[in-house]
């Protein structure tokens, strides 16, 4: 995944068929960098979005979380933590497709 600096994404993120949607209590879309939570999105607070019909989970960034990301090694990467109505637990894995490539841009700043 590449996300430009100080732009305004959404991160899709397919799911397995074989994973349940139903029941969901929580959800947190998060990306760290060099060991530092740099973005931080959560379902209850109407960050993270499901499509049921597509079994996809959403969260749109701002420019200002774009911002924090940097083009430098260790590369950021994403990871969700699911939350069922039952205390059952999910986390997705770190892989090659989690890890982000951050494009610089020319002009540093949030635009209005």
């Amino acid at each position: 995944m590449i996300i430009a600096r100080g732009t305004t994404p959404t991160v899709v993120c397919k799911i397995p068929d074989s994973t349940s949607l139903d029941d969901i209590s929580e959800i947190w879309f998060s990306i760290t960098q060099n060991g530092k939570l740099v973005v931080d999105k959560i379902y209850t607070n109407g960050d993270v979005f499901i499509d049921q019909e597509q079994h996809t989970i959403a969260a749109s960034l701002t420019q200002t979380e774009t911002l924090k990301l940097t083009n430098t090694e260790p590369r950021p990467f994403f990871g969700l933590r699911i939350l069922y109505s039952d205390g059952h637990v999910i986390a997705s894995r770190t892989r090659k497709s989690s890890i982000v490539f951050v494009q610089e841009i020319a002009k540093e700043g949030i635009i209005a």
